[in-house]
């Protein structure tokens, strides 16, 4: 994903020193426990129905910061907004979500110190994927990294959206 490389270090250049803070990710929701895989298996195939509304492609449609639910309420996730139709109830059923991400963002970074002035000297990137994978991600400030965007993260076994059936 070149162009978001080249979109994090402008944001980077920009002043965000937040912009390489964590892999690149789509924060879906909050979780009390990982989800197990078999339940992974079942949201990937969820995700690939709301992606077909678009033709089975996502896109980047603008700039968003969300609010990290728990623990620091000035924590943001800042990156790309993408236009994935988005349904209240695709975590329906699952009892180990604390809360779903209001909208999909692709992460940028994860900064307590968001300044939305800082998003507009950077242009939003042509960027579209068809493929894409779903995992649960771990992430925790580093110790005595409070002041700081310095996170350590843990990735389990990724399982891939399945292809796009054309009708």
């Amino acid at each position: 994903m070149r162009p978001f490389d080249e979109y994090r270090k402008a944001l980077f250049e920009a002043g965000a020193v937040w912009a390489f803070s964590t892999p690149s990710f789509i924060p879906l929701a909050e979780l009390s426990t990982p989800m197990p895989g078999d339940e992974v298996k079942i949201l990937t195939y969820a995700l690939r129905e709301l992606g077909m509304k678009n033709g089975g492609k996502i896109s980047a449609i603008g700039t968003a910061a969300l609010p990290w639910r728990s623990g620091n309420p000035n924590r943001y996730f800042v990156g790309l907004e993408l236009d994935l139709p988005w349904e209240e109830n695709i975590f329906k059923g699952y009892t180990n979500v604390i809360s779903r991400s209001p909208k999909p963002l692709l992460c940028a970074g994860i900064t307590d110190h968001y300044n939305p002035e800082i998003l507009e000297f950077v242009s939003v990137p042509k960027i579209f994927f068809k493929a894409a994978m779903l995992a649960n991600l771990t992430i925790r400030p580093l110790s005595g990294a409070e002041n700081f965007s310095s996170y350590e993260w843990k990735l389990s076994s990724p399982v891939w959206l399945p292809k796009p059936v054309k009708p």
